[in-house]
This record gives C-alpha cells, sequence and structure tokens, in this order.
C-alpha cells in the first residue's frame, strides 16, 4: 500500500506489516486527517493496484470493535468482497480512527 505525502509526488508508507501469524492486516483510517478544527467530516480514498495481487480471495472489513487486550473482538460489514475486481473504497467521518482488517486467503 502507497500512502501518498501532501505533495502527492512521495510516499509516506510503501507497505503493509502483517499482523500475527494468519495472513491478515489491519489498516487506521482517520478521514478528516489533521486539518482544520475539531469539527466536521472529511474523506479518505485508499487505493491498490487491483493488477498485482497474486490470485486468492482478498477482501476488507470493518472492525467493530477491539478486545481488551487489543485484539480484534468482532468484525463488522465486509466493504470489499473482492478486492481483485476493485481497487479503491471511500471511508468517511470526523477525527477517530476507523479500522479495517485485510484478509488474503490463498487460492487452493
Amino acid at each position: 500500500m502507497s500512502i501518498p505525502s501532501d505533495n502527492w509526488n512521495t510516499f509516506y508508507s510503501r507497505k503493509i506489516i502483517k499482523y500475527g501469524e494468519a495472513p491478515n492486516w489491519i489498516v487506521q483510517i482517520k478521514p478528516k486527517g489533521n486539518v482544520g478544527g475539531p469539527t466536521g467530516e472529511g474523506t479518505a480514498t485508499i487505493t491498490w493496484h487491483s493488477s498485482i495481487l497474486p490470485s486468492g480471495s482478498w477482501k476488507i472489513k470493518k472492525i467493530a470493535s477491539f478486545n481488551e487486550t487489543g485484539g480484534i473482538k468482532d468484525l463488522g460489514d465486509t466493504v470489499i468482497e473482492n478486492m481483485i475486481s476493485t481497487s479503491s473504497f471511500t471511508v468517511t467521518g470526523g477525527s477517530e480512527y476507523q479500522y479495517f482488517q485485510i484478509t488474503y486467503t490463498p487460492s487452493e
């Protein structure tokens, strides 16, 4: 995953770090960012290169809640059923973080 900087010519990050042993990754998104006052909403567009994903099942689910030790307690709705068939989604909200889990299941 590449996260563009303010001028869109360079990147803050070019990787996702695997969370645990399973092929799942946690993505933290703050749609409004740190621009403007503490109220109001913003929209972040998350993109990826779907053509370079290995074959298999790639899904994105919203994380509904975490347990007291910081692990995932409940997964919410599936946001993207098949990351290979699309290359973006948008997240709208205020200054609070929203969390998503990317899950990869290799083809048999």
